[in-house]
């Protein structure tokens, strides 16, 4: 049996410690000091805590460090395991969460544990005073805090222009204009059929189809000679809402689902599995930064996109 306990450092550091048996007044000891003691890393391998008052001593399992944040819970759906909740800035969340969790209620407040993009992939809630936490399946954003700022137009690849434009179209339109009759992409040449744009190194995605643009939590980078882009922004690209991209923290997969499509990608796996039918690629998914990334084809074919690449600029073009 694991248990689930956030501890402080003393410098701040914030971690969330799944421990085993041995630990019975842990519980009872919140708010309380207890020692952990690492052979090597902070809670790592081999790393126990000992609690002061009773000696008793337990085996930490896993440990990760996370941003704990208390949100308000707006509307609580107790059979659907799904919740609307509001952070401090106003944003509101729609979240599904897994088995754990039976006491959200309300008017109540939960704490989020991310362990880096708030309520992404690999969150978990707690709920205070039942000693109860559950993973987070799916997070929806529902509503802007106030004064977020407008999303800038994007212009169309026929009128390139620079100014107060977000990167990497910035850096792409500087390509055409430096280059007479450059054409961006061999199939796709119109602005309006490319639904999503990325470049290497650079932390923003373009959904030129839609006239708007994203601030991504990573960045897409060349590892032997292939691009890695990452794998939610990519399916937010193609038409897969946020309900429909799930991951299994015990198996390490993500499940993405759009209509009658159904793809499934293993960390570490060299295989994509549409529909129920396995289909070996020619590299696996990779784990970066708490985010899966993947070369675009494979998930865009599975939706019936296209990718291109425009050596130039550095820059993964998706369209249909």
């Amino acid at each position: 049996m694991h248990n689930v306990a956030v501890i402080v450092r003393g410098d701040g550091e914030v971690y969330r410690v799944n421990f085993g048996i041995g630990c019975l007044s842990m519980s009872m000891h919140r708010g309380g000091t207890v020692v952990v003691v690492s052979p090597g890393l902070f809670a790592g391998i081999g790393s126990t805590i000992v609690i002061p008052d009773t000696n008793e001593t337990c085996t930490i399992w896993s440990s990760d460090r996370v941003t704990a944040e208390y949100v308000s819970v707006v509307y609580a759906d107790d059979l659907g395991s799904s919740v609307v909740i509001q952070r401090k800035n106003g944003e509101q969340y729609a979240l599904e969460y897994g088995v754990g969790c039976l006491s959200i209620y309300s008017g109540t407040n939960i704490l989020i544990l991310s362990p880096y993009l708030f309520a992404g992939v690999g969150a978990s809630i707690l709920v205070p005073g039942h000693d109860q936490s559950c993973r987070v399946w799916s997070a929806q954003l529902l509503q802007p805090p106030s004064g977020t700022p407008a999303v800038p137009s994007v212009p169309s690849f026929s009128e390139p222009q620079s100014e107060n434009v977000p990167p990497p179209l910035a850096k792409f339109i500087e390509h055409l204009q430096s280059t007479p009759n450059a054409q961006p992409f061999k199939e796709a040449s119109n602005a309006n059929e490319v639904a999503a744009l990325m470049a290497v190194g650079e932390d923003v995605i373009v959904y030129l189809a839609q006239g708007k643009w994203e601030q991504m939590d990573v960045t897409p980078f060349v590892e032997n000679g292939r691009v890695f882009v990452p794998v939610r922004y990519l399916a937010n690209s193609v038409g897969v809402q946020a309900d429909g991209i799930r991951w299994s923290d015990s198996t390490q997969t993500v499940t993405l689902t759009k209509g009658t499509v159904t793809v499934s990608l293993t960390v570490g796996k060299p295989l994509i599995i549409q529909n129920g039918q396995a289909r070996a690629i020619d590299v696996a998914p990779l784990m970066r930064h708490q985010r899966l990334f993947l070369p675009a084809r494979f998930i865009a074919e599975a939706f019936e996109y296209r990718v291109e690449w425009n050596d130039s600029a550095q820059a993964v073009a998706v369209y249909r």
